[in-house]
């Protein structure tokens, strides 16, 4: 930490100086524009860089190359150059992990190197915009999952379970901007957030990602559900609205700041529980009841993931 005393001029301007080693790793020089927020805990003051900066990385093809290029992705390089051993496994790998980056493409092959470009600036697109896409893809899938097991029709279930990676795409997306809008503000301005929204925006995506991860996992138990009793689809079917309900009232209070939805979501974890024992209950009485019982699982996951997101709804002065 650096202290530094707060100065006036004649003319009643306050200045603030700045430390030289500060002023050499940013490279800033006079005129430099600073951007300045008023946060709850005090003032939050950054160099304001207003141009897109091409960042460029060259890693290894090893062993962890995919989580290389995931972490690079959401790190906000635009450029990447993998070199090493490319071997036709390892080409596979890339190109697999690449398909689940938005914007990222291969745009070029060597027999001892794969270049791979961002196609899409993320700035054109708000982190709310991109937020309410992810969760409306997530809550589709949850709600094909119920159609599918009221209607008995489990084979809809595949289209549940393909859907998951656009899902996953749009979160990548969420986690690379508010990465990118902590070190540049102007950046921070073009997608809508501020610094302190950055945790509970990355905290709401994270659960919506799960959302659709429990939605996806549930189907594919579903499609290896020979038959299923009627009350029970029933009673499955009851229980899983209801945590629609909950991660929808939730989802809403978040972007509306609405404390009373919020505790109306939390106050359901007592019912949820209930209803959970009893579906426990019968199921294990039926055929194929660990198939059964995972499905009502991943329910519970998402009716908790609802109170995950409305309790981001409240502040210490709540």
């Amino acid at each position: 930490m650096e202290i530094r005393k707060l100065q006036c001029t004649g003319g009643g301007t306050y200045i603030l100086s700045l430390p030289k080693k500060w002023i050499e790793k940013y490279s800033l020089q006079k005129g430099d524009s600073f951007g300045l927020f008023e946060q709850e805990n005090g003032l939050f003051i950054t160099p304001k860089f207003e141009e897109r900066k091409e960042k460029q990385v060259e890693i290894t093809a090893d062993e962890f190359v995919a989580r290389k290029i995931m972490t690079s992705y959401t790190y906000g390089y635009s450029s990447l150059s993998i070199t090493g051993n490319l071997t036709n496994e390892v080409r596979s790998q890339i190109r697999k992990t690449v398909d689940t980056l938005l914007g990222y493409e291969i745009i070029d092959e060597k027999e001892n190197a794969i270049f791979v470009q961002d196609l899409l600036n993320p700035s054109e697109l708000t982190t709310e915009k991109a937020l309410k896409r992810e969760y409306f893809l997530a809550s589709s899938m949850h709600r094909d999952l119920n159609k599918a097991i009221s209607s008995h029709v489990f084979w809809l279930a595949h289209d549940i379970i393909i859907r998951d990676s656009e899902v996953d795409k749009l979160y990548f997306l969420i986690v690379r901007q508010l990465r990118s809008a902590l070190q540049n503000t102007g950046f921070a301005e073009r997608v809508g957030v501020s610094p302190l929204e950055c945790l509970d925006f990355r905290i709401v995506a994270k659960n919506v990602e799960e959302i659709g991860d429990s939605a996806e996992t549930a189907s594919r138990n579903l499609l290896e559900v020979d038959s299923m009793r009627d009350d029970i689809a029933e009673d499955m079917v009851s229980f899983s609205e209801l945590a629609f309900l909950m991660h929808e009232a939730a989802f809403r209070a978040f972007l509306d700041a609405d404390r009373a939805k919020a505790n109306l979501v939390i106050e359901k974890l007592e019912e949820v529980a209930a209803r959970k024992e009893e579906l426990d209950e019968k199921i294990l009485k039926a055929e194929q009841a660990v198939l059964l019982g995972n499905i009502v699982e991943n329910i519970q996951i998402i009716c908790e993931k609802g109170s995950d997101i409305a309790d981001l709804v409240f502040t210490p002065e709540d």
